[in-house]
C-alpha cells in the first residue's frame, strides 16, 4: 500500500506540474483540474487504507511506518494546499479576465454605437451643406443669367448701364470663386491635407493682409481701423 501511495504521489506531482503549465484559456484546463482533484482524492484514500493496515503490524513496525506516514501525510497536505491555492488563484484570475473581457466588449459596443451616430450626423450635415451650397450657387448664377440676358436683349441699354451689368457679373463670378475656394478648403480639411499652422503674428500685418485680399470688393468705400498702440504679437 505504501508503494502504491508513493506511485500515486509521483503521479500527483507530475499531474500537478503539467496542470500548472496549462493556460487558463485552454480547452483542457477544466478536465485537467478535475483529473487532478480525483488523483488527490485517490491518494488520500490510499493513505487512509495504509493507516488502517498499521494497526495489524507490530509496534516497532508501526512506529517506523507512522513516521513514513507522517511524512507522506505532510507531503500530501503540502501538495493539496498548493493545489488548492493554485486553483483559487487561477479561478480568481479567470473571473477577473472574464469581467475585463465583458467590459471591453461593452466599451467596443459603445464605441461602435458612437461611430455610427457620428456617421449619421456627418451624413446629415453633408446633406444640409449640399442643400445650402446648391442654393448659394443658384443665386449668383441666376443673377448672372438675368444680366447676360438683359445685355443681349435690350438694345437700347446705355453704355453706363451696360458697364454696371458687366461689373455686377464680374462681382457675382468673384463670389462664385470664393464659394468654390471655401468648398475646396473644406474638402482639404476633411481629408487632413489642410492643417492649421500656428505662429506668432503682428495684428497690424494680419489686418493689412485681409484688407489687401478684399481690396476689390471695398472699392472706394470708407474703411476705418482702430488699434491700440504697442499691441503684443498673437499666436494664431
Amino acid at each position: 500500500r505504501f508503494l502504491e501511495q508513493r506511485q500515486a504521489l509521483h503521479r500527483l506531482i507530475s499531474t500537478t506540474d503539467a496542470f500548472l503549465r496549462l493556460s487558463r484559456s485552454s480547452a483542457v484546463y477544466i478536465p485537467a483540474r478535475d483529473e487532478l482533484l480525483r488523483e488527490n482524492q485517490s491518494l488520500q484514500e490510499l493513505a487512509n487504507v495504509g493507516v488502517t493496515l498499521l494497526d495489524r503490524h507490530s509496534e516497532s513496525k508501526i512506529a517506523q511506518m507512522i513516521r513514513w506516514e507522517i511524512m507522506v501525510a505532510l507531503i500530501i497536505g503540502l501538495a493539496g494546499g498548493l493545489l488548492a491555492w493554485q486553483l483559487v488563484r487561477a479561478t480568481n484570475r479567470l473571473e477577473a479576465e472574464t469581467v475585463e473581457r465583458r467590459r471591453a466588449e461593452e466599451d467596443l459596443r459603445k464605441s461602435e454605437a458612437s461611430t455610427l451616430e457620428a456617421l449619421r450626423q456627418s451624413d446629415a450635415m453633408k446633406s444640409a451643406l449640399l442643400s445650402s451650397v446648391s442654393h448659394e450657387l443658384r443665386t449668383p448664377l441666376t443673377a448672372i443669367k438675368t444680366m447676360v440676358f438683359g445685355l443681349f436683349s435690350d438694345g437700347r441699354m446705355t453704355s453706363q448701364v451696360r458697364s454696371e451689368f458687366i461689373e455686377s457679373i464680374n462681382q457675382e463670378i468673384d463670389y462664385l470663386n470664393r464659394l468654390i475656394d471655401n468648398l475646396l478648403d473644406m474638402s482639404r480639411i476633411e481629408a487632413g491635407t489642410l492643417v492649421p499652422q500656428r505662429e506668432w503674428h503682428l495684428l497690424e500685418e494680419l489686418i493689412e493682409g485681409a484688407i489687401r485680399r478684399v481690396g476689390k470688393g471695398l472699392k472706394h468705400r470708407p474703411l476705418q481701423v482702430n488699434l491700440p498702440a504697442n499691441l503684443p504679437p498673437i499666436y494664431v
